[in-house]
């Protein structure tokens, strides 16, 4: 059920608050997310587009 709902997702567009890495995040429904380019201000919250799936990571683009 968690692989239907991860997969559901993609496409959408999404809320990611970045971690210390500024890499990874979460959206706002608690989905492990990780940005496929450039990193980002730890801490910031950007919107993204879900694009596709990296086991149960999220993969995020912040420019589309």
């Amino acid at each position: 059920r968690a692989a239907t709902w991860r997969t559901s997702l993609v496409g959408t567009r999404q809320a990611m608050l970045v971690e210390r890495d500024g890499r990874t995040g979460h959206a706002g429904n608690f989905a492990k997310l990780s940005l496929g380019a450039s990193s980002k201000t730890p801490g910031s919250i950007l919107p993204v587009t879900i694009t596709g799936l990296d086991g149960d990571t999220l993969i995020a683009d912040s420019a589309a």
